[in-house]
C-alpha cells in the first residue's frame, strides 16, 4: 500500500510543480523533493530562495487502488 502512495505523492508533486510553474513564471524554476526523506525543507521550492514553497500529499484508499 506505501508503494502506491508514494507513486502518487510523486504525481501530485509534478501536477503541482506544472500549475506552479503557469502561476509563478518568475520563480526561477523549482526544485522537487517530495516524500518523508527528502533533502528539502518543502516538497516543491523555487529556484530563487524564498518565492515560492509548498507541501504536497496524496491520500489513497484501499479499497479503490484494489489492495
Amino acid at each position: 500500500m506505501e508503494q502506491i502512495n508514494q507513486t502518487w505523492t510523486y504525481l501530485v508533486a509534478l501536477a503541482a510543480a506544472k500549475q506552479l510553474m503557469t502561476l509563478h513564471s518568475d520563480a526561477g524554476g523549482f526544485r522537487l523533493a517530495p516524500g518523508p526523506y527528502a533533502s528539502e525543507p518543502l516538497d516543491i521550492m523555487s529556484g530563487i530562495d524564498g518565492l515560492v514553497g509548498a507541501q504536497t500529499f496524496a491520500a489513497v484508499d484501499p479499497h479503490i487502488a484494489g489492495v
